[in-house]
């Protein structure tokens, strides 16, 4: 083989390899349930996808994901949700599809997730992480293991892309437990202002949906992507209350 011929190739596996990398992994923030604003230990690996290998119905866009989460953000930030992107807080939306046509309706999303006694956050934080550190996540909540200064009764919101607009989602939810839903989940959802896909009532909604399980997004580090082009990956950016860039990385589960 030509020598010149083979440096080239050889150059040509290097580039190739050192842009692979530059979104190969991109770190999230999330660490085994507890959030840590300056904990480098808890950051953890997720690999870059491009959008389309996400596990997404045919006709649902990044676009309108965006548009989606950056209602809720503009909107409900303070009131509805602390943290975007992390487990504790605000970090997934369920899919609901027209099921004839299999356009997308609408995101259900649930905010102020975690609500564990303050007495078990505490001992975990002191089996993981340095008592100087944990005072960040400590100041979060109060001792009935929720978020400060958060509105409970509006954790579950639907954003309806037909008119672009984000409604209380516990308005739509049945006025009695319907025939076949358990009634210890019944009373756990209404306890905790959870609107799901077993107590909406369609008649409320004006149609009936598909729930086509859910897009997480876990909050990640916008230097270490900035010089990537993000169009066509399973990343994205929103604008926080005060303008500044949110970074996500999306990934699909399917739970109710």
């Amino acid at each position: 083989m030509n020598y010149k011929k083979l440096l080239f190739i050889l150059f040509f596996i290097k580039l190739c390899a050192s842009q692979a990398l530059s979104v190969e992994q991109v770190l999230v923030q999330q660490c085994d349930g507890v959030y840590l604003k300056d904990g480098s230990e808890c950051y953890r690996l997720r690999a870059v996808k491009r959008f389309s290998e996400l596990d997404l119905p045919e006709k649902v866009s990044k676009d309108q994901i965006r548009d989606a989460i950056q209602s809720i953000v503009t909107h409900q930030y303070g009131n509805a949700y602390r943290h975007i992107g992390i487990s504790e807080d605000f970090y997934h939306g369920h899919i609901i599809l027209n099921p004839e046509t299999q356009d997308l309706l609408g995101l259900l999303f649930h905010t102020q997730e975690t609500m564990i006694p303050f007495q078990i956050m505490m001992r975990r934080l002191e089996q993981r992480v340095p008592r100087n550190r944990a005072g960040f996540v400590t100041a979060l909540y109060n001792k009935n293991g929720l978020l400060h200064g958060l509105n409970k009764r509006e954790r579950s919101w639907i954003y309806f892309f037909n008119t672009r607009t984000l409604e209380l989602a516990t308005q739509f939810i049945f006025d009695e437990k319907p025939l076949g839903v358990d009634q210890e989940k019944w009373d756990g959802q209404m306890k905790a202002y959870t609107a799901s896909q077993s107590n909406i009532d369609p008649s409320k909604l004006g149609f009936y949906p598909t729930y086509s399980g859910q897009i997480n997004f876990n909050v990640t580090d916008c230097e270490r992507i900035k010089k990537i082009d993000i169009s066509n990956l399973n990343l994205m950016k929103v604008s926080s209350f005060d303008n500044e860039d949110i970074c996500l990385s999306l990934f699909t589960s399917h739970r109710e």
